[in-house]
């Protein structure tokens, strides 16, 4: 059996979901979702399924930029720790350090492809980040985290500004 090459599986690795478009989502789903300031036509949503966790439970952040602009926009794409600060603030109000494992990831999709992509108005564009394989989240207490990236500006693309998701706070529960 042969095995697929690096840069497929990189491909693989880096690619986004499907883009979803403002109709796709039923009208109490865009009430709800919370969004971080609008920067420069983008805006960043940043949600998990549940607000409690397990120890040893999957915590998948759910990430959407949307362009809430009337002009097309390009932005950077690649992996989603090569794209975006990731901030996960733990229960003693520390930063938490991305894990050795992290670390590799984000190494091993540096060597990967990098490239550009158009997002048009109304468009959104969804990630899923499962936060466990990155930064050390075990321990019990609650956990803030806040994404942000640099986007192009409107009237100067050489130029850029940092858009900020919205915070959300999980709970680790304690290990039974």
């Amino acid at each position: 059996m042969r095995l697929p090459s690096i840069f497929t599986v990189m491909f693989l690795f880096c690619s986004t979901l499907p883009a979803r478009d403002k109709a796709d989502l039923a009208p109490k789903e865009k009430d709800m979702r919370p969004w971080g300031t609008t920067v420069e036509g983008l805006r960043l949503s940043l949600a998990c399924a549940k607000r409690e966790y397990a120890a040893k439970d999957p915590v998948e952040v759910h990430v959407v930029l949307q362009n809430v602009s009337a002009k097309s926009r390009t932005i950077v794409h690649a992996h989603t720790l090569l794209i975006y600060n990731v901030s996960v603030v733990g229960p003693s109000g520390k930063e938490i350090p991305m894990t050795p494992r992290g670390k590799e990831i984000v190494q091993g999709a540096a060597a990967g492809i990098m490239g550009t992509r158009v997002v048009k108005p109304g468009e959104e564009l969804s990630r899923t980040l499962e936060l466990g394989q990155v930064f050390d989240i075990g321990m019990q207490g609650d956990y803030k985290i806040t994404l942000s990236r640099l986007v192009p500006n409107l009237d100067d693309e050489k130029k850029f500004s940092t858009l900020t998701s919205n915070t959300i706070s999980i709970r680790i529960l304690k290990d039974k």
